[in-house]
């Protein structure tokens, strides 16, 4: 089983993530209206950070390695980490879901040290084999490429069909069909329950400490030798 990070397993970095950008954008001198960047950081949600200044400055180098540092200047700080939340019974759940014999990955566009400190942080290390981040990978092969999703399966020796993938935004999705892997939105992130049912998600539930109900109702397989995740 495979997780998105934020907006699925802590909760409040979505919002959270605004005000480290505005300050990114206001140490290069980039004004924007707060709906104009807002918008503009949700377009682009997926990617990270210094792949997206890249992008949003590519002709100005300098300027995009400037945003960066800011942005990362931005994001490990008290503030941000304080806006983040897990369920209080997340741990205990990841536990059950091992002891059914599932094993646990995680995919995420956020950055590997951010990952490792929250992960660190919440005493949930125990539970996660592989933690993929986008900062690791190209921008071709970031969600929703299906890419990382594959390579996950392939550090847990398991066939995508025979893996489930958690997530809250579009791109999330979108990975997961291009992998042939179902999908289970969370309404914790930025997916609606109107927008996660029209992008046709297989399961839909209000947060990441119902996903057992999704295995109690799952309908079983056609049995195979592929050890499912």
């Amino acid at each position: 089983m495979l997780f998105d990070f934020d907006g699925v397993i802590v909760t409040g970095s979505n919002e959270a993530y605004f005000p480290v950008y505005h300050a990114a954008f206001v140490s290069v001198g980039y004004r924007l209206s707060p709906e104009e960047e807002r918008a503009l950081v949700l377009r682009y949600w997926s990617w990270p950070s210094m792949h997206f200044f890249q992008h949003l400055f590519e002709d100005d180098p300098e300027r995009a390695r400037r945003a960066t540092d800011a942005y990362r200047e931005a994001l490990f700080t008290r503030e941000f980490f304080d806006a983040l939340r897990v369920h209080p019974e997340l741990d205990g759940m990841l536990s059950r879901l091992q002891a059914r014999g599932l094993r646990l990955g995680i995919v995420s566009g956020a950055s590997g040290e951010m990952l490792r400190r929250i992960i660190e942080h919440y005493g949930l290390a125990r539970h996660f084999g592989p933690v993929l981040s986008g900062y690791d990978f190209e921008p071709q092969h970031q969600k929703p490429s299906p890419h990382m999703l594959l390579e996950a399966c392939a550090a847990l020796g398991c066939r995508p069909e025979n893996a489930l993938y958690v997530g809250d935004t579009d791109s999330d999705l979108e990975a997961a069909r291009r992998a042939r892997m179902p999908f289970c939105a969370v309404l914790t992130g930025n997916l609606t329950l109107q927008g996660a049912k029209s992008l046709g998600a297989d399961w839909v539930i209000p947060g990441v400490e119902a996903l057992e109900q999704v295995l109690d109702s799952a309908p079983t397989s056609t049995p195979d030798p592929s050890p499912r995740v």
